[in-house]
C-alpha cells in the first residue's frame, strides 16, 4: 500500500448526538458509587476526555482519584450509559454514514475521542455505526487525560498497521478538536495534520472559526465534497 491518509473522527457532536446521555450516565454512576450525583454539574464535557473529567470531578469532591475508583466508575458508567441510550437514544448527525463509506475507499478511518474505548463502542453500536469503525485504529479517553495527548496514540497504532502515514485529518465539533490537531502537527512535523470543524455539536460557528480550522462545514452532509477533496 502507498502513503495513507488517516481520517480521525470525534464522536459526540460530530458523528452523533446523545442528548445528554453521557453526562446523565456519569452523574448516575457517581451517585451509585459515591452518593454524589452533582459531581459533574459544574464541569464542561465539550472537547474533554473521560479520564480527565472524572479525575477533576472526583478530586473537587474530595474523593481521591485512585486507579481502583476510576475503574469502578468506568464500569458503572458503561452500564448506566446503555440504560440511558435505551431511554433517550439521540441521533446520528447528517451525512455520517455516506461520508464514512466514501472515505473508506480513499483513506483509512478511525476515532479520536474523549470517550473511554468501551463507551465509544457502546455509543457507536447503539446508533448502528459500529460496523463502519470495526477494527479501526484510534485514540480514546482511556489513553490520556488530555485531548492534546491523543494523536500520538493514534499515529503509533496506525504506523504499526501501515508504515507510511502521510496525512492525518481530525474531524471534530469543538475548538479543542482543532487544538488537538495543531498539537499533533507539532508532535509529528513529518506529517500533514489538518483540522476539520463541523458545526453540529457544542461550539458556535464563530467559536470554531476563531480556532482557525483548515476546513469548516455546517455538517458532514453539506461538507462531504469539501472533505473528500482534502483526502
Amino acid at each position: 500500500m502507498g502513503p495513507v491518509t488517516l481520517v480521525l473522527f470525534d464522536i459526540d457532536g460530530t458523528l452523533l448526538l446523545s442528548h445528554g446521555s453521557g453526562r446523565g450516565a456519569m452523574s448516575e454512576a457517581a451517585d451509585d458509587l459515591f452518593g454524589c450525583p452533582e459531581m459533574f454539574d459544574s464541569i464542561s464535557f465539550a472537547g474533554a476526555v473521560d479520564s480527565g473529567i472524572v479525575a477533576i470531578a472526583m478530586e473537587a469532591s474530595g474523593i481521591p482519584a485512585t486507579g481502583r475508583r476510576m475503574g469502578r466508575i468506568r464500569k458503572t458508567y458503561g452500564r448506566r450509559l446503555r440504560r440511558r441510550l435505551a431511554a433517550c437514544p439521540g441521533e446520528v448527525c447528517p451525512g455520517v454514514r455516506r461520508l464514512v463509506a466514501d472515505l473508506q475507499g480513499r483513506s483509512r478511518v478511525g476515532l479520536l475521542t474523549g470517550n473511554w474505548e468501551e463507551s465509544a463502542r457502546i455509543k457507536l453500536d447503539y446508533h448502528g455505526l459500529g460496523a463502519l469503525f470495526e477494527g479501526c485504529v484510534g485514540a480514546y479517553g482511556s489513553d490520556a487525560t488530555q485531548r492534546n495527548a491523543l494523536i500520538p496514540f493514534a499515529v503509533r497504532r496506525a504506523r504499526r498497521r501501515w508504515s507510511d502515514i502521510q496525512r492525518i485529518i481530525v474531524v471534530g465539533d469543538t475548538p479543542a478538536d482543532i487544538g488537538c490537531a495543531r498539537a499533533g502537527a507539532a508532535f509529528f512535523p513529518d506529517l500533514e495534520v489538518l483540522a476539520v470543524a463541523v458545526e453540529t455539536g457544542f461550539a458556535t460557528p464563530e467559536d470554531l472559526a476563531a480556532a482557525t480550522p483548515d476546513l469548516q462545514v455546517p455538517d458532514l452532509e453539506q461538507g462531504r465534497e469539501a472533505l473528500l477533496a482534502l483526502v
